[in-house]
């Protein structure tokens, strides 16, 4: 995904291979402290966490703003706040589902 965003000019000049490691890195490690019911490690803190982490990376935005708004307001619509920025994670979900 990284790579074809480069292809096309939507991300920043990162190494790709770097930015997978980083993100997947952060990833995993917040992930323990979620599994672990970390207080102050929430699913929607993690999710901005790496919006954030990947838009200052890649150069882009992702929605970070947008999902933290959304994600305060308690009415749900955090995750489709990603959707709307960002429609190929929308599409990826979408083939999950379907699979």
């Amino acid at each position: 995904m990284i790579r074809a965003g480069r292809g096309t000019g939507e991300f920043g000049d990162a190494d790709a291979d770097e930015v997978a490691l980083l993100l997947s890195s952060l990833l995993d490690g917040l992930a323990v402290q979620a599994t672990l019911h970390d207080p102050d490690v929430t699913r929607d803190r993690m999710l901005r966490w790496a919006l954030e982490m990947a838009e200052s990376l890649l150069d882009c935005e992702l929605g970070a703003a947008a999902y933290e708004t959304a994600a305060v307001d308690g009415s749900g619509a955090a995750k489709y706040a990603v959707r709307e920025t960002v429609p190929h994670l929308a599409d990826t979900e979408l083939r999950r589902e379907l699979e």
